[in-house]
This record gives C-alpha cells, sequence and structure tokens, in this order.
C-alpha cells in the first residue's frame, strides 16, 4: 500500500514539475510586446504602437479598416494571423515603421512575405527589410533596418 502511495505521488509530482517547466519558457512573445520593445530601443519620430492586442476601444487598437490599409484589399483573407502589432509614424505612409505578425501555421510565411514586399515598393526612400522567424513575420523599414533584425533575434 505505501508503495503504492509513493509511486502515485512521485508520478504526480513528475507531471506538475514538467507542466511547471513547459509554462516557463515555452511561450512566445506577443506582437505587442516586439512593437513595445521596438518603440523603446528605436524610437521613431511621432511614432505611435497599434495592436489588435488592445482592447475594441482604445484609440490604438488596430482595427479592421487598419489591416485592410496595411494588407492590401484582401486583408479579410489572411484568417491564419493571430495577432498583429505595429510601430508607425504619425502619418503611416510616410516614415519608418516597423510591423510585427504571428502567425498560425508557418507555411504562410511567404504569402505574409510577399504582402509585406508590395508595401516595400511603396517606401523607395527607406531602408526596408521583411524578416522571418518561427510563426513571426516581421517588416521593418527604417534606416536602421539590419540593427532592428538583429536585436530581434536576440529577443526570439
Amino acid at each position: 500500500m505505501k508503495k503504492t502511495v509513493l509511486k502515485t505521488l512521485t508520478f504526480l509530482m513528475v507531471c506538475a514539475f514538467t507542466l511547471f517547466l513547459s509554462s516557463c519558457g515555452g511561450e512566445g512573445k506577443s506582437t505587442l510586446f516586439f512593437a513595445n520593445d521596438i518603440a523603446a530601443v528605436f524610437p521613431m519620430k511621432y511614432g505611435t504602437v497599434y495592436s489588435d492586442e488592445f482592447s475594441i476601444q482604445d484609440e490604438y487598437y488596430f482595427s479592421a479598416a487598419m489591416k485592410e490599409r496595411i494588407f492590401g484589399k484582401n486583408a479579410g483573407k489572411y484568417t491564419y494571423i493571430i495577432s498583429v502589432s505595429g510601430y508607425f509614424s504619425r502619418d503611416m505612409v510616410s516614415g519608418s515603421e516597423f510591423i510585427a505578425v504571428i502567425i498560425d501555421d508557418r507555411s504562410h510565411r511567404a504569402e505574409l512575405a510577399s504582402v509585406f514586399y508590395r508595401r516595400a515598393a511603396m517606401k523607395t526612400d527607406m531602408t526596408t527589410r521583411v524578416f522571418c522567424d518561427d510563426n513571426y513575420v516581421f517588416f521593418i523599414c527604417d534606416e536602421r533596418a539590419n540593427e532592428i533584425i538583429e536585436y530581434i533575434k536576440t529577443k526570439i
């Protein structure tokens, strides 16, 4: 009887420890984390962070209209996007910007990257990069784009 209780307790402790370890490190960072972090480290003139992780009532909520403005008229078909946050200059057309997207499956990275390359074509006066890592896709439009990518690599 004592052996059974001891085995059960040991089994439960191992399960609890495994659950604890998996909850400590395995989760990725949110798009809002990346946008806020980039905003703090690489401030842009008149920059503001927008995110779909904010409340719908928030002034800086990344709305469906904004998604259409960023991703184009087909924005509604990108149902594989889990979260999107961006750090934009005030007018969202000129100036620097940073967009972080989490997708549900890495197989969609190429499609989303092509959307960002089309956006980059509008920004001929700035250095523009698209960077993918795991389920993250980043669009960086800034003269410090390569430096920002190196910084992101340390955060993932």
